[in-house]
């Protein structure tokens, strides 16, 4: 059993944009940014398909939608939608727009990470792991990861300790290094 609605939800977009804006979004991939009545960008994402997207926003329900998405809801006074031709093209898009327009209701991505690589070297004592923002002489590296570099480094740590200690296992492993607290650089010995 279904209980009805006394009143129906508030569909704030649908009123300020009208239902056809909602019917004739584009299927396809892309970026929407929602505007205020200044014309500043509030908000941008991406979709795999617009209208799908969109369609989400169609409907304020305050049982279901967070506070912040309500008030984003409330302020819209236009959507400007950009068509890209994959999915993979529309992620880089709202990348570009998210650091270049930073807009008041996006929270991630909105500024650039830091660089971080992945760089090991082969010492006498061993295999030497670090994560680091420039690569120097005489180091491998991968990269650039961003923050991805730090959980990264430590599993490889983590793996390349069990393959040259199996004997050792993971009680042998250094203080610290199950968790991934390897400091600035973490050295495999090897032997």
């Amino acid at each position: 059993m279904t209980q009805t609605l006394l009143f129906p939800d508030p569909r704030p977009l649908v009123e300020r944009l009208g239902p056809e804006f909602f019917r004739q979004a584009p299927e396809g991939p892309g970026v929407y940014l929602m505007r205020n009545a200044a014309n500043e960008v509030l908000y941008v994402g991406k979709a795999k398909s617009l209208r799908k997207r969109l369609a989400w926003y169609r409907v304020a329900n305050p049982d279901r939608l967070p506070r912040r998405h309500l008030r984003l809801l409330r302020t819209v006074a236009r959507i400007e939608l950009q068509q890209c031709h994959d999915e993979p093209a529309a992620l880089a898009r709202e990348s570009e727009l998210l650091r270049e327009l930073r807009p008041r209701f996006n929270r991630a991505g909105t500024w650039p990470g830091i660089r971080r690589f992945v760089a090991w070297r082969a010492t006498e004592q061993g295999l030497e792991l670090a994560v680091t923002v420039a690569v120097e002489p005489g180091w491998m590296f991968y990269g650039p990861l961003g923050a991805g570099a730090i959980p990264l480094r430590a599993t490889l740590a983590r793996l390349c300790w069990c393959a040259i200690h199996p004997h050792r296992g993971l009680a042998g492993m250094p203080e610290g290094w199950f968790s991934g607290r390897l400091g600035e650089a973490a050295t495999i010995p090897s032997n």
